[in-house]
């Protein structure tokens, strides 16, 4: 079953569902642990699948789930890793699990899925995401829904001197920065303008607080050290 020395990954790729016995077998090639392989329809992402998609959470190393990922996802179905000309991503990974149990406990939610996990163990988890579902549903759907953001390419090589706006000069680094960050903070207000979410009210706090947590742990397209500086200056030369 589960080897103790493998870390869980948790990821997801918008595949239609008819494929997801061929990904099993092809998963299963590789080095890895305990599994679940589960179906999920979204009403408001993936419309290129009509919805559908797949998520994962399996013991396997870093290094194995990017020979999977550049293989399956890349290769096979050609899906994009990040947002492009108006289409979202595709396909992605958590960066860090908080808790693996509820990260399991998550993508059972639906019931339809495939896993080496026992059935009593399964059995347990189903039911707890009954009571977990709604929460956590609602926020990995809003993180999807920033992660079809359109962000501009952050490169650091690329350290020419812009004029901004608003009349002084500055690395063009820093103003994608700026004007990233400021994208996805409208993009959760217009989440939960669409969806009719957080009847209390939004707050400038509690949005980059959702930004911050977006960066931190879910966006994947730069390197901690890019997020550190991202994230510094969000604090503290006060974007927004």
């Amino acid at each position: 079953m589960g080897t103790k020395e493998l870390p869980y990954q948790a990821f997801m790729a918008a595949i239609k569902h008819e494929h997801r016995e061929e990904v099993k077998n092809i998963l299963l090639e590789y080095n890895i642990g305990a599994y679940i392989i589960a179906n999920e329809i979204s009403k408001s992402s993936h419309q290129e699948t009509n919805g559908e998609h797949i998520h994962f959470v399996v013991e396997m190393t870093p290094e194995e789930y990017h020979r999977f990922s550049k293989r399956v996802f890349i290769d096979k179905f050609k899906l994009r890793g990040r947002a492009a000309k108006g289409k979202p991503r595709q396909y992605g990974k958590v960066n860090k699990i908080d808790n693996v149990e509820k990260m399991k406990i998550y993508s059972l939610k639906e019931g339809d899925y495939i896993s080496n996990l026992s059935s009593q163990e399964l059995e347990t988890m189903y039911e707890k995401s009954y009571k977990k579902a709604e929460d956590t549903d609602d926020m990995e759907k809003l993180y999807e829904y920033l992660g079809e953001t359109n962000l501009y390419e952050i490169d650091k090589k690329d350290l020419t001197t812009i004029k901004t706006q608003y009349g002084h000069w500055e690395l063009d680094y820093e103003n994608k920065q700026y004007q990233n960050y400021c994208r996805l903070c409208r993009r959760v207000i217009k989440y939960y303008i669409e969806n009719n979410k957080n009847r209390r009210g939004l707050t400038k706090t509690s949005i980059e607080c959702i930004v911050r947590k977006y960066i931190m742990y879910i966006y994947e397209d730069m390197d901690n050290d890019d997020k550190t500086e991202w994230l510094y200056n969000s604090l503290f030369n006060k974007y927004v």
